[in-house]
């Protein structure tokens, strides 16, 4: 699968161009070959990685961060090295928003997903930072699936710049799977691919590697590798060194979506026969100073040059910072996806923030997902409750995301009549054996369309808002219209 050299700086950028001038008629933009040709020598590139190894390890203490060290499987190295890698994570439980809203720097600092190599040989020790993930963002009241920002602008403390200075705005499917890595180095004349999720990495020469990681750790970071390395095998010859030679070149990580059949959330994925990574991003490695973009290459640039190469990409479309709200508003009547996120780009192309927003069919229907699980796998210690408590407590969160996304009354009771169908529904089912409990969060995409189709109650429509989205109270600022999100 893996060729033992790269191909050389100059090839690789006159390749890549070529792609994508042949199929956009457009050029690629400079930021690919300043990425290509940018070298760091092997003492600068440890300097850096052990930087941030002794940052994460100071905030342990306080239970900030955590690093997990785990050993490369010995028969994946020549026989004179060891090798141990070093993911970096969020060291407190429940959501990962309550450390980085308080603490400035792990937000600068600690990407969701971090991971240090360190590399021993006769040859040479050294270090190297091979994943470094997207850098935490938020969105606005009722966009969070965990816990809610305290005010609708705590999105923009998570921007490089303000987001005044953005003159347009890449708005990208926010993809409904689990956070998917990889990145890539030549070592002596062979190629490594990393690759994990958001927490978990293992460095592999190819599928047959994948195995000799032993844990439950591994579960996730198992069947994203495994699906990496199928995507590349099936790759052109020629693509694939285009890609391996990307990576080993910039150093970037490549980031998307891991979609599973079997490991559903909101959005349906029964049209998958097997699992499948969507990219949406390239980040650049830890270097240990201030940037100036949350991506390596712009990200309709990106996604343009992953598809002529032949990866899954998530879908875009490009807006003037000025039609933003109205874009927004589009989203939120969306049906059948989770939404989008913004990439605001200043007029160099810099990504200067990121803000997610959610459809509002996304947010209901997954607070209804978490009272199901809950009504049919009650806490460990708690007795199980009432249904008609279930359906209140449902009513009672949807009265909240009505409060944070402003839809009409009439599109909430209609929620709240169908919430309580499905769940006197759902009970009914569990009780007959055709819903096994611990199939519902995994399953839900397909339970929902089976309650839908057997109860002939079809999901609500007519979304309908009190105002537009534009008139929200936060709108303080003339013309201001990025207060809003």
């Amino acid at each position: 699968m893996l060729q033992e050299q790269p191909l050389p700086h100059e090839a690789l950028h006159e390749r890549l161009q070529d792609l994508v001038q042949n199929e956009y008629k457009r050029s690629l933009g400079p930021q690919i070959q300043r990425e290509i040709e940018h070298i760091v020598d092997q003492t600068e590139e440890t300097r850096r990685a052990e930087e941030l190894l002794n940052f994460a390890k100071s905030k342990t203490g306080e239970k900030l961060l955590k690093t997990v060290s785990e050993d490369v499987p010995q028969s994946i190295l020549p026989a004179d090295c060891s090798a141990v890698l070093q993911d970096i994570r969020i060291g407190r439980h429940g959501p990962d928003d309550r450390v980085y809203n308080k603490h400035p720097d792990i937000r600068t600092k600690i990407p969701r997903g971090a991971t240090v190599l360190q590399w021993r040989s006769a040859k040479a020790s050294w270090s190297s930072v091979v994943i470094y993930g997207l850098k935490k963002f938020t969105g606005g009241v009722g966009d969070e699936d965990e816990e809610q920002p305290e005010n609708n602008d705590k999105w923009s403390e998570y921007f490089l710049a303000s987001p005044s200075t953005a003159v347009s705005v890449v708005c990208l499917e926010k993809v409904n799977g689990e956070a998917a890595h990889f990145s890539g180095r030549y070592i002596d004349g062979q190629f490594y691919l990393i690759a994990g999720s958001k927490n978990v990495h293992m460095l592999i020469r190819d599928a047959n590697d994948i195995d000799l990681y032993i844990g439950s750790r591994y579960e996730y970071a198992k069947v994203i590798a495994r699906t990496v390395c199928e995507t590349l095998t099936a790759m052109a010859p020629l693509k694939r060194s285009l890609v391996l030679s990307l990576l080993h070149h910039t150093q970037c990580t490549l980031l998307g979506e891991i979609l599973q059949p079997q490991s559903q959330h909101i959005v349906s994925l029964s049209h998958l026969a097997k699992p499948e990574v969507v990219m949406f991003s390239m980040t650049f490695t830890y270097t240990g100073h201030d940037v100036d973009s949350f991506s390596a290459l712009p990200p309709h640039h990106l996604l343009d040059l992953c598809k002529v190469l032949g990866l899954t990409v998530a879908s875009y479309t490009v807006v003037p910072v000025a039609q933003i709200m109205d874009q927004k508003a589009l989203v939120r009547r969306q049906t059948g996806c989770e939404g989008e996120v913004f990439y605001y780009l200043d007029h160099n192309d810099n990504t200067i923030g990121l803000v997610k927003v959610k459809t509002v069919w996304y947010v209901l229907l997954r607070a209804l997902r978490e009272k199901a699980v809950y009504c049919s796998n009650p806490p460990k210690k708690q007795s199980p409750r009432a249904i008609s408590d279930i359906i209140a407590s449902t009513h009672k969160r949807f009265n909240e995301i009505q409060k944070w996304l402003k839809f009409s009354d009439k599109y909430l009771h209609r929620w709240k009549d169908t919430s309580k169908s499905f769940l006197l529904w759902l009970k009914e089912e569990i009780k007959k054996g055709t819903v096994e409990p611990n199939k519902i969060r995994p399953g839900f995409p397909t339970i929902w369309k089976k309650f839908t189709r057997t109860t002939e109650q079809p999901e609500p429509m007519e979304l309908e808002f009190k105002c537009q989205p534009a008139c929200d109270s936060n709108n303080e600022q003339s013309g201001d219209v990025l207060r809003t999100l």
